[in-house]
């Protein structure tokens, strides 16, 4: 007997839809579904990196912002279920958190995929001018992060679109918790009192 591999879908606020088979994660409401609910898996795709940004102050003293890549435990794995969502029947990807994962199986399967560092998307111009996507591939390229592909025959030469991406998010508690962003996520300078 085949084993089969189940997680949960994420059913939170934010909607996420994609046109060609990827999604930039479950999070629409799905009325008709149980959240608790465990659906089975296809296949765990590649990683979507957690980005995050810190409040910093440039060589002359201007402040900005850096990107940093957040810790492996906030990232999220990407999942092609065998059915699709019952209210967008074209969805069949997803990004879903780790937490979404229970089985022991599935955890190292996900910590495989960490440890590959096979992401995507991958940052690029198609992410808009302010996204800083530069200098995230910068960073992309430091930590050795790669775009991945496809292997099967199906998938391979498609253009897949990412709808409603998570943007990232700025805050001083997550740089502490990241191997890797801890040499690209700049001290915060305290700012001083005038009295």
């Amino acid at each position: 007997m085949v084993k089969i591999a189940k997680a949960k879908k994420s059913t939170h606020s934010r909607g996420k839809a994609s046109k060609n088979l990827r999604t930039g994660k479950s999070l629409t409401i799905r009325k008709e579904e149980d959240p608790n609910a465990e659906w089975e898996i296809d296949e765990l795709g590649p990683v979507y990196l957690m980005w995050g940004k810190k409040r910093a102050k440039s060589d002359k003293g201007k402040p900005i912002k850096k990107y940093y890549i957040k810790g492996e435990e906030k990232h999220y794995v990407w999942v092609k279920w065998k059915n699709p969502f019952s209210d967008k029947p074209d969805i069949v990807w997803s990004a879903e958190p780790q937490s979404n994962f229970t089985t022991p199986e599935l955890k190292n399967q996900i910590k495989s995929k960490l440890q590959d560092k096979k992401i995507w998307p991958f940052p690029s111009a198609a992410d808009g001018r302010e996204s800083g996507y530069e200098e995230r591939t910068q960073i992309c390229k430091k930590e050795r992060y790669q775009l991945w592909q496809s292997t099967k025959a199906s998938e391979q030469g498609q253009t897949w679109k990412l709808l409603n991406g998570i943007e990232p998010t700025t805050g001083s508690s997550d740089a502490s918790t990241s191997e890797t962003s801890e040499s690209e996520a700049p001290e915060e300078d305290d700012e001083d009192d005038e009295v």
